[in-house]
């Protein structure tokens, strides 16, 4: 799709008053409210989180057009009473709707260069449940290509010890996924390298991304730490300390850091929950994983902001905005979003950007009196695709809210921040 097809007539301006949001210039015009979103522009890095109300997907777009998606998740949702909706409805699945959205804003057309996984939940890959057709990346490959796949524990699915079988057959799923996209795309699968600095990088341009760069933080239950240390979440003093029966997946998801100039990106898939080590000593691992980060500008919440983000990472990311995915009305739990809006963690304004928040969450939280709420711009209320816009050199970005209820790609409102204005 080229840039041409994306024109579309300005309907009116952004109108944007509280004081962390950054007036409309001659260079931020092509990001209006009520207009349809332009599309990628060279130098320009780009992070879509894509909202489809049963699963997590974002799809980044390098400064030189390299192009990565992270997740194609499906949950079933249908014998889920606290669901919410699939979006923008539910004649197709997941898988689709992602692909359709990549097909609209890929400047690589149907080409995609990175695909990677976070983790082994359905929500994040997918499922070829029993009686449950299959979904998300089984799915999304029927519309899309992709060069290279990055994956936590391949080629054995086993670090640091294989995953229980469930219903919805996960690591089929990606076995037969990545077989497929080898045999028709000469797909090369890797493992996720821990600590590495030149796994993710431009592919088509590198030189127009000289100042751009993506450092792996987190995978396996472990961290690594900027010093070149690592830490082993599932071990105290050398040896492996946590039963498969208190092992969970979320605390082996993959994360990483994007940085363009001084701008800063933090995702980690849904790294979360507790660890209980034998001997009844409980550990959270989220406390640790903001010191490998360090302040961020904007962050993807842990664990769709439920019963995660505590105190400790919140403080140590002091994200301006926060994204994420949601897919449950139990999702946003109080916990988690008193963290993110709690300035005595970190001074300044901030915006909390998950991809919906149904009526239900909101009245609770208003009945409630929770501060939290205020954070939240109304454009993400009904469902809204959130994208950040990356200029180049870094110092100033932008957010658009994108009406996820069509695939119009209307814009409901933009802000702009400067990245030096992080906490």
């Amino acid at each position: 799709m080229t840039r041409r097809e994306f024109s579309f007539s300005a309907l009116a301006t952004a109108a944007c008053s509280a004081p962390f949001i950054r007036s409309l210039s001659a260079a931020d015009t092509t990001f209006t409210a009520g207009t349809k979103w332009p599309g990628w522009e060279k130098g320009h890095f780009q992070i879509h989180t894509i909202h489809t109300g049963v699963g997590e997907s974002q799809f980044l777009i390098f400064p030189d057009s390299t192009t990565m998606l992270i997740d194609c998740g499906d949950f079933d949702t249908s014998v889920n009473p606290t669901r919410l909706n699939p979006m923008p409805d539910s004649s197709r699945k997941a898988g689709e709707w992602i692909a359709r959205y990549v097909l609209r804003t890929n400047p690589n057309h149907d080409v995609v260069d990175y695909m990677h996984t976070s983790h082994y939940h359905r929500d994040h890959t997918g499922s070829m449940r029993e009686g449950w057709a299959p979904s998300g990346w089984a799915l999304a490959m029927k519309f899309l290509h992709f060069n290279r796949a990055v994956d936590r524990a391949w080629p054995t699915f086993d670090d640091p010890v294989r995953p229980s079988d469930t219903p919805d057959h996960i690591i089929d799923l990606l076995k037969y996924v990545y077989s497929e996209l080898a045999r028709r795309d000469g797909t090369v699968i890797e493992r996720f390298r821990l600590g590495a600095t030149d796994q993710f990088v431009p592919m088509r341009n590198s030189s127009m991304a000289s100042d751009f760069s993506v450092r792996n933080i987190c995978a396996n239950g472990r961290i690594a730490y900027p010093d070149g240390t690592v830490r082993d979440l599932l071990r105290r003093n050398g040896k492996f300390s946590v039963s498969t029966a208190n092992w969970l997946e979320n605390e082996m998801s993959c994360g990483s850091v994007f940085s363009y100039g001084p701008f800063r990106y933090f995702t980690a898939g849904d790294f979360s929950c507790r660890v209980d080590f034998e001997g009844g000593v409980a550990y959270y691992p989220e406390v640790d994983l903001g010191r490998a980060s360090g302040p961020v500008n904007v962050a993807k919440m842990n664990h769709h902001a439920c019963y995660a983000m505590p105190s400790e990472i919140v403080r140590d990311l002091r994200a301006q905005v926060w994204t994420g995915c949601v897919w449950n009305t139990v999702h946003l739990s109080d916990d988690a979003m008193n963290n993110l809006a709690d300035r005595n963690l970190y001074p300044g304004k901030r915006v909390i950007c998950p991809g919906m928040v149904a009526e239900k969450v909101r009245s609770k939280a208003k009945a409630a009196g929770r501060a939290w709420i205020n954070d939240v711009p109304e454009s993400v209320f009904s469902g809204a695709h959130v994208v950040v816009d990356v200029p180049p050199g870094g110092e100033t970005y932008s957010v658009s809210f994108i009406d996820a209820r069509d695939e119009s790609m209307r814009i409901n409102e933009v802000m702009h921040f400067r990245t030096a204005d992080r906490a």
